[in-house]
């Protein structure tokens, strides 16, 4: 009775083991032969929206390629010199200055001035001219 016993805890014990495994392993091919499909899916998905999106952005590029030239186009039109000094002309009423007009500012090359006393001096110097000082 002892030897049966022992052979039927053996065989009690064994028998739940020997059931889990193939369970886990149909568990294990379903979950793959279900994940497979759906990866390959969502890859194509992934695709097709990444594709999109890049259209999206090709035709918004060519659009603002196409802003940026007619905005070149516009810069250099309304800076060109002939329409600058047309405007100085007409709108402001200025001309080329004449040659007593002209003043030539010499900054001996040894002397160490700051920026600031620099501006400072040029200031006074127009401010003289303006005023009609001479020097």
């Amino acid at each position: 009775m002892g030897d049966t016993m022992k052979k039927r805890e053996k065989k009690t014990q064994n028998t739940p083991l020997v059931r889990v495994r193939p369970m886990l392993l149909w568990i294990t091919l379903v979950i793959i032969m279900i994940s497979g499909p759906l990866a390959l899916v969502w890859k194509q998905v992934h695709i097709s929206s990444t594709s999109l999106r890049m259209d999206e952005n090709r035709k918004l590029l060519d659009s603002l390629q196409k802003e940026m030239t007619t905005l070149r186009f516009t810069s250099n039109k309304l800076s060109s010199t002939e329409r600058i000094e047309r405007i100085a002309r007409k709108s402001l009423g200025l001309e080329y200055p004449a040659t007593s007009q002209i003043y030539v500012i010499h900054i001996p090359s040894g002397q160490k001035g700051t920026v600031l006393s620099r501006t400072q001096d040029i200031v006074a110097f127009l401010r003289k001219v303006i005023s009609g000082e001479r020097s």
